[in-house]
């Protein structure tokens, strides 16, 4: 989707059908393609350049809904799944052996943000929507509170790892890898 880059996408009928699908598929790819040529820019570009200590390190944002399914936004969970593949791939040892920049991805719940209070009314529709509603919300916590547990991060996060914020606090969250899943 290169061509629609630095430019304005009108699309007419986008309140349901076919228009719809267009328009969540513009910005699906917008987030993902944003985050995944970031990292790039910044891994390869960036960072190498104006790192000002012998490492370095990005944090990719994903959510609580990259860490297990929700029901309601499947498209949006869908794309957080992506970020927390992306940060464990480019947080891989041997990236880091090559680029010296650590990867790590912060995934939050319930926020205070622009996005959860426009989330009503505006999901894929009416089923959807039933399940937004009749799903109770989490703690909602401050963006601060966020941004607090990403510094934390930044002074003790490991390279590749994720961590869960909370109600205002980090926990780092363990993933099986493939191979301890076959010795089950």
């Amino acid at each position: 989707m290169t061509f629609i880059n630095g430019k304005v996408a009108i699309v007419t009928g986008g309140c349901s059908g076919i228009g719809l699908a267009i328009v969540h598929s513009l910005v699906i790819n917008k987030a993902k393609n944003g985050t995944i040529h970031g990292c790039l820019l910044a891994l390869h570009e960036y960072l190498p350049k104006y790192k000002s200590g012998d490492e370095a390190a990005i944090i990719n944002l994903s959510s609580t809904a990259g860490l297990e399914g929700y029901p309601n936004i499947p498209i949006y969970s869908a794309t957080k799944h992506a970020i927390i593949g992306l940060g464990r791939s480019w947080g891989h040892p041997r990236h880091f052996k090559e680029t010296k920049v650590r990867v790590m991805t912060v995934c939050p719940n319930a926020t205070e943000t622009p996005l959860l209070n426009a989330m009503p009314g505006r999901n894929l529709g009416p089923i959807y929507e039933q399940i937004f509603t009749s799903t109770p919300l989490p703690v909602v916590q401050s963006t601060n509170s966020v941004a607090n547990c990403v510094a934390n991060m930044l002074d003790n996060g490991t390279n590749g790892s994720i961590w869960l914020v909370e109600a205002g606090r980090a926990y780092e969250v363990k993933l099986p890898d493939v191979e301890s899943l076959k010795n089950v």
